[in-house]
């Protein structure tokens, strides 16, 4: 009695997956990948295995096209059916987006497995594919470069201020000491020369900062208003018929 029991659990448990063998169209695949992804056997093989059957066929009546291509910073794969219907799914790694569309592909091919939501795939690391913002830098690279600037100029202000100072005690001192005119090799007057040479490398420094902090500051407040965000536009997957059934091309936009 026992055996049959097993027995007849056996039969019902693999009944639902024999009717949707039977009750389905065979397909025939259409696989196009990058390099470094895994092969069309492999992704026959998963779809089937969700399936619970394997709905290929070298004389299919409907055809599935998955196309997948590189995609910085991942990899986009679209996932079309005879009628229209497609998914396009993105995902960091081409593993993690063959999974994917492999559980897309046995939506399409058997809805039943989720009713009511063809082609529909949740996974935590796969998202649907939609308008994608990036910007030329990161975002607070204008920033360091702005407050770079700042400081440099600041620097430079600073040295413009020592020079202004050094050389008016070069000044004031020539004025007390040599009001009649006095000789410059004269100790006391030397040293009032020294002001004066310290005032001039420290002008030149000063200026050549104040310059050099204004050109970086305009630079950052430039790649900040450059760098908003923009539309990058993926590539387009354009599937056609051809003699042998179906054909894929991959076209990029800059």
């Amino acid at each position: 009695m026992n055996r049959f029991v097993v027995l007849l659990a056996a039969v019902l448990g693999a009944a639902p997956a024999i009717a949707r063998a039977d009750a389905h169209v065979e397909y025939r695949l259409h696989y196009q990948a990058d390099a470094a992804c895994p092969g069309a056997d492999r992704f026959a093989a998963e779809v089937a295995a969700r399936l619970g059957f394997v709905p290929w066929s070298d004389v299919p009546v409907e055809t599935l096209v998955v196309a997948i291509v590189a995609d910085d910073p991942g990899f986009r794969g679209e996932l079309r059916r005879a009628d229209g219907a497609h998914k396009v799914l993105r995902a960091a790694t081409c593993s993690t987006l063959v999974a994917a569309l492999a559980s897309a592909a046995a939506v399409a091919i058997d809805p039943g497995l989720h009713p009511g939501a063809p082609l529909v795939v949740s996974a935590p690391d796969v998202v649907a594919d939609g308008p994608r913002f990036e910007r030329r830098w990161a975002p607070r690279t204008p920033l360091y470069v702005t407050g770079a600037g700042l400081a440099t100029g600041a620097v430079g202000g600073l040295f413009w201020m020592l020079a202004r100072a050094n050389m008016d005690r070069f000044n004031a001192q020539i004025a007390s000491q040599c009001a009649a005119g006095c000789d410059p090799q004269r100790p006391e007057v030397s040293s009032a020369y020294s002001y004066k040479g310290r005032a001039e490398w420290q002008n030149k420094v000063g200026l050549v900062a104040l310059g050099a902090g204004a050109v970086t500051t305009l630079a950052g407040i430039t790649m900040a208003f450059l760098n908003g965000p923009r539309l990058v536009e993926s590539p387009r997957i354009a599937v056609t018929p051809t003699e042998d059934g179906v054909g894929v091309s991959v076209a990029g936009a800059f």
